[in-house]
């Protein structure tokens, strides 16, 4: 029988090191999205006020963000285990050979130390809005349909990272506070992106996605629309927050993100592999990146 978690934790540093491998195995393919992303919006709030800056929250918040990674990941492992072996079937065999019991342990565990990380960062209402948002995707059936899974939890995903990156830094909002809704808004509608990937997979269970609803051809049409309105929100917002837009490192930030989008929007429309949309799919995960490099000239 498996040996509890909960008086095991601090048992062995064997023990700890297992628990922090299975962590790396856990996130590390989502350590872009989750932690370097947040990583470049809080040094954003370093630089736009160093003196005022909480400095010693940093690497607390890139260990915050670690376990934001993980409390859903182990979510899924626990609904979508059967799923995962087809989606993901990279994951690690350590992964696959944990039992559901194992893997609720572990669940309550480090939820809790991710609880007690967002009372100490002074951010516990974003900390308890993303626990619920990943319960209700994972347990609750929230992404069985497109609006539900894009619009509303991305929406809200992203807004759990974004300003709680912010607030860890500094102790005021600011105009940046708006450019990370704006980021929000941005992966909310053009992440239906990635239900171009997994049409098979979620056809099987049962999810309503673009593709599955209006058919592939239609929803690329629908999906490009969603990618320009953004492209152009994103720009407009970005010259208008900008104190100097004749700035020349504006100016090639500006260029950057327009291109980017250009060239994905043309992506949608003449990719015909639904596999090659992958390619895609890690595009769009760089110009998230780069939208966030934006807060350092907003």
């Amino acid at each position: 029988m498996a040996r509890s978690i909960v008086l095991t934790f601090f048992d062995t540093p064997k023990f700890i090191l297992n628990e922090l491998k299975l962590l790396w195995n856990f996130t590390k393919r989502d350590l872009l999205l989750g932690v370097f992303s947040t990583s470049i919006f809080m040094s954003a709030a370093v630089f736009y006020d160093f003196e005022n800056a909480n400095l010693s929250n940093f690497f607390i918040g890139i260990l915050y963000f670690s376990l934001y990674i993980y409390s859903n990941a182990i979510l899924s492992q626990i609904y979508k285990n059967e799923e995962e072996k087809i989606t993901l079937p990279s994951l690690p065999t350590s992964i696959r050979k944990i039992t559901k019991e194992e893997a609720w342990q572990r669940y309550i565990v480090f939820s809790l130390i991710f609880i007690f990380l967002g009372w100490h960062l002074k951010i516990l209402s974003w900390t308890a809005l993303w626990i619920l948002v990943t319960f209700w995707i994972n347990a609750k059936g929230g992404d069985k349909h497109w609006f539900t899974k894009n619009i509303i939890a991305k929406g809200l995903g992203t807004i759990t990272q974004l300003i709680p990156a912010w607030l860890i830094i500094q102790n005021d909002t600011s105009p940046l506070i708006y450019w990370a809704f704006i980021i929000s808004i941005w992966v909310a509608f053009t992440s239906v992106l990635d239900d171009f990937r997994n049409i098979k997979v979620d056809s099987e269970n049962e999810r309503k996605t673009l593709p599955i609803i209006y058919g592939e051809k239609k929803a690329k049409y629908i999906t490009t629309a969603f990618w320009t309105i953004m492209m152009f929100s994103v720009c407009f917002t970005m010259y208008n927050l900008n104190t100097d837009p004749n700035n020349i490192k504006f100016i090639l930030l500006f260029t950057v993100i327009a291109v980017l989008h250009l060239f994905i929007i043309t992506r949608i429309l003449i990719v015909k592999n639904i596999e090659k949309h992958r390619v895609t799919f890690y595009l769009q995960c760089a110009l998230y990146c780069v939208l966030l490099l934006g807060a350092f000239l907003v």
